[in-house]
């Protein structure tokens, strides 16, 4: 009989046992995303988290354990890049920190199928214009993607290092304007949305009626 073996994490280490989804390539290289209604990017991967380090000590020598939101048994988005992989009884496992998630998330096939954890933001982008301030068209080619969307979530806000929490300051349906590469992009169903880091967000955009 085969030996199975337990993995315990230290300080604020996170363990994920990752999705396999049909955001996977097949063996003939052919991208089957169309497959899977749910959350997809090939950027972002779905797991489920089966064990939490205890925490660690800060700068200030102040013990902080992971994040009280972040739970065992959570199903959560998170980035592909910046973590650590290992298989253990032949199964798949991350090793990350908090900030490397982007939100929890169902396999509804809706953008209320993610929770945007800690500091981020999951927007959709609105439509730019298509012609200039002089009337011309811009063709369809030479359009970039808009950087102003609608605020669709919030998350809690991230901690500080003495353990507080500070308050996203944005609120569902607010349009805001990003930097051109910021966030991540990600679709579900039909919908195509970012998910952004508060620190991605440039301003809040107000419609004055003149």
């Amino acid at each position: 009989m085969k030996e199975k073996l337990t993995f315990t994490p230290t300080a604020d280490n996170i363990i994920i046992k990752r999705d396999k989804g049909y955001d996977e390539k097949t063996f003939g290289g052919i991208y089957m995303a169309h497959l899977d209604k749910s959350l997809r990017n090939r950027d972002i991967y779905k797991g489920l988290i089966v064990a939490i380090g205890p925490g660690k000590y800060n700068k200030k020598g102040k013990f902080l354990a992971v994040d009280p939101l972040i739970q065992v048994g959570m199903r959560v988005c998170y980035s592909r890049f910046g973590h650590a992989s290992f298989v253990i009884n032949d199964e798949e496992m991350h090793v990350m920190k908090e900030y490397h998630l982007f939100g929890e998330w169902s396999q509804e096939v809706s953008m209320a199928s993610i929770r945007p954890l800690l500091d981020r933001i999951v927007v959709k982008r609105l439509e730019s214009e298509e012609k200039t301030k002089g009337g011309i068209f811009i063709p369809e080619l030479t359009k970039e993607k808009p950087i102003i969307g609608e605020v669709i979530a919030v998350g809690a806000g991230k901690r500080l290092d003495n353990g507080e929490r500070m308050p996203i300051a944005l609120q569902k349906g607010q349009h805001i304007m990003f930097g051109k590469h910021a966030g991540v992009e990600a679709k579900v169903g039909d919908d195509e949305f970012l998910i952004l880091k508060e620190d991605d967000v440039i301003g809040v955009v107000d419609a004055n009626q003149e």
